[in-house]
């Protein structure tokens, strides 16, 4: 007499199927952490590029300037290549505000930089926006 009755099968099925749906549940949330860090890796490596440009634009004397470079909307596709605006695998828009600090706010990045004069610094406020989520993100750039 070693068989299995009926409501231990059923009580072992339903512990499954309880066990089964926690498991899918979590599937989904991994899918969706890694969606997110893959989308944030990628904007982290957009910021480092657009920095990397902007610190060699204010360090060179080639005809690209600095406003050259922030002037208007610039639009960039999943993995960080520049596209145009009405490219359809434009995801990323990224938009410059040349940030007018206060004196106590200049004083403060001066303390923070070891800088005798932050009026010679240009202070900007970056924001990137994906279309998608319509998520923002803003950043400060400090360059010399």
């Amino acid at each position: 007499m070693g068989a299995f009755s009926l409501i231990e099968v059923t009580v072992a099925l339903a512990i499954f199927s309880f066990a089964i749906l926690a498991i899918i549940g979590l599937l989904s949330q991994a899918l969706n952490v890694s969606a997110d860090t893959r989308q944030d890796s990628a904007m982290a490596t957009l910021i480092r590029t657009l920095d990397a440009e902007i610190r060699s634009a204010s360090l060179s004397s080639s005809a690209t300037s600095v406003n050259d470079l922030v002037t208007g909307s610039r639009y960039f596709d999943i993995v960080g290549k520049q596209v145009a605006a009405t490219d359809s695998n434009a995801f990323y828009e990224v938009s410059f505000a040349n940030s007018n600090q206060s004196a106590a706010e200049r004083a403060r990045v001066e303390s923070l930089l070891s800088v005798e004069d932050a009026s010679r610094l240009n202070i900007w406020s970056v924001t990137i926006s994906t279309p998608a989520r319509k998520t923002v993100v803003l950043i400060n750039n400090l360059t010399l």
